[in-house]
């Protein structure tokens, strides 16, 4: 009889103590239970919520790498050790917003205040509207702002968008945006499902698993980073009725159309 391998107790799966076959995503559990007590200090591995409590200070993404290490059921880990290295990469950069910011806005990096709270004064050709009818406006504004800086990086050769910075590289956080979420959502949690929602309602469902989002602590304000890669296929934004295509050019954000579009489209993604 094959002997098996040996766990130290609650870094062991759940499918080692049940005696069930064993692949490489039991190894990656006990993985998981590492990242956990090196991060909380505890002597094994315990609730995911004891882990963002006690280490704010780490990029949400990293208690979400945790949590799927420390799922019950194989399936719902990491493939592979391939993909956990990529996560852990990407929660390294994420959580380097002091030289983000430092680097300055770029083709590969862009600054957004906020996706909800409006600052500075109304635009002139908006005084006009009655109040309802303004925050629409505005709050629509700002999500298209996001959204389409998303969809610009996806469809041109990727790069991070920090949410909660503005265009001086001044740090406001994502915090006033808070005030503008449902009530009993007014937090961290909420703020993301509302950037989801966001996402889904002008690119689709699939782009918003395509991009991957971490929230940062800098001094007493959370910083929102999405790193968005190159994807495969175009990225449609869904606009008034209709659909345009954004990708980047210099510092900025444009719109592609007619011939032009065409010609990118074939020369980026060739049948």
């Amino acid at each position: 009889m094959p002997l098996r391998p040996i766990t130290t107790g609650s870094f062991a799966a759940p499918e080692e103590h049940e005696g069930r076959p064993l692949d490489a995503r039991s190894d990656l559990f006990s993985l998981g239970g590492v990242l956990y007590v090196v991060a909380t200090g505890e002597r094994r591995p315990g609730d995911i919520g004891l882990l963002r409590s006690r280490r704010p200070d780490l990029p949400s993404a990293f208690g979400d790498l945790v949590a799927s290490l420390l799922a019950a059921s194989p399936d719902d880990r990491p493939a592979d050790a391939e993909v956990v290295l990529q996560q852990l990469n990407e929660i390294r950069h994420a959580s380097n917003i002091g030289a983000l910011i430092a680097a300055g806005e770029s083709d590969k990096v862009e600054f957004k205040s906020s996706l909800h709270h409006p600052y500075g004064p109304v635009p002139p050709e908006l005084r006009d509207l009655q109040p309802g009818q303004l925050k629409k406006v505005i709050k629509k504004a700002l999500a298209k702002s996001v959204t389409k800086t998303i969809a610009a990086f996806l469809n041109t050769d990727g790069g991070t968008l920090l949410i909660g910075v503005e265009d001086s590289g001044t740090v406001l956080g994502i915090e006033p945006d808070f005030e503008h979420l449902k009530e009993g959502k007014q937090n961290a949690d909420g703020w993301l499902l509302s950037l989801q929602e966001v996402v889904n309602n002008a690119l689709g469902t699939e782009v918003w698993n395509a991009v991957h989002v971490s929230l940062v602590r800098d001094g007493s304000q959370t910083v929102a980073v999405a790193r968005c890669p190159p994807r495969t296929t175009e990225t449609w934004h869904a606009e008034d009725g209709g659909e345009l295509f954004y990708i980047r050019a210099a510092n900025g954000t444009r719109d592609l159309n007619g011939s032009r579009l065409l010609k990118y489209i074939r020369e980026r993604w060739p049948s």
